[in-house]
């Protein structure tokens, strides 16, 4: 018989051990709110039209090796430099001062306030308007979003369909935000199973089971980053601890320390479930902004 058949009857089944018509009307209310909250959830998961990489028409401006996505897929973090130049990061400033004030950010809710202190604003194709005020930022989400098209070919890939999201997120630290301007160590993604979170969590970690590559671009002005990565000074930088075992949320069983200035211009790429990473804090006596903007690709078959 066919499924819905098998269900009604199942359910036709279970109604008539109920004689009175409110003992139906409580259940068929109690059925009916945990299917609404579950549709919700699973609605909650896969982030709204994201396209096959094949469809994600721009070009990656790096050709990267074989070697340079095994890396990725190995659990290792791949910095690529100047994929921006001085001018264009310089201009992309100039655009952030005046089209992305402080206001434009969101902060997040107080139960996040020991996690992460940035304040975030979701970009699309659609919201950078086509002038030439945006010509910089509009340059930024077209790199990230042609990522997937470089990697989907690649034999390190073959058994995922890669999808595109079509907002990036564009994130704000302020040396000066109430609230500690760092986001401890975490994963992109998360692939807890049911068992772990229950149904109703499994569902809703959903888009997050489909994050596979976390690529992030810097847009923070060049000579200033540059000086404080010549200096050692690790404000601000990304700390990215490999090899880390996969219960492990701080760092300890980590096999290598890797720190990242977001130097103006740089991109960093690594597998979204593998990494365990966090910002470091900015001193707040030193007045300082630090910039990015982060795309994670998805794989719809998971």
């Amino acid at each position: 018989r066919p499924k819905f058949l098998c269900v009604f009857c199942a359910q036709y089944k279970m109604f008539s051990l109920f004689r009175g018509k409110g003992e139906v009307m409580m259940i068929g209310s109690v059925l009916f709110g945990c299917g609404s909250v579950l549709v919700q959830a699973y609605r909650e998961g896969p982030t709204k039209n994201a396209e096959a990489a094949s469809g994600a028409s721009y070009a990656f401006p790096y050709s990267l090796s074989r070697d340079d996505i095994a890396s990725i897929k190995q659990g290792n973090v791949l910095v690529l430099d100047n994929v921006l130049d001085r001018v264009q990061v310089a201009q992309i400033g100039t655009e952030l001062t005046s089209l992305y004030p402080k206001s434009e950010f969101s902060s997040h809710s107080t139960e996040w306030k020991d996690i992460r202190g940035d304040a975030v604003s979701w970009v699309t194709k659609d919201t950078l308007s086509t002038s030439c005020e945006t010509v910089g930022l509009t340059h930024v989400h077209s790199i990230l979003r042609g990522l997937a098209n470089e990697l989907q070919p690649n034999i390190e890939f073959k058994d995922a369909s890669l999808m595109v999201p079509q907002q990036c997120q564009l994130a704000r630290y302020d040396s000066l935000s109430p609230v500690v301007p760092r986001y401890a160590a975490h994963r992109d993604g998360d692939n807890s199973s049911v068992w772990e979170v229950g149904f109703l969590g499994w569902l809703r970690n959903r888009s997050y089971r489909r994050r596979t590559v976390t690529a992030i671009l810097y847009l923070n002005p060049v000579d200033v980053w540059q000086q404080r990565e010549k200096e050692g000074n690790k404000g601000g930088c990304l700390r990215c601890y490999l090899g880390a075992n996969s219960k492990d949320d701080v760092g300890t069983t980590a096999t290598e320390i890797v720190d990242i200035w977001p130097v103006g211009g740089r991109m960093v790429i690594f597998d979204s479930q593998l990494v365990l990473h966090e910002v470091m804090a900015l001193d707040p006596e030193e007045e300082m902004m630090r910039m990015a903007m982060t795309i994670w690709i998805e794989d719809d078959r998971k």
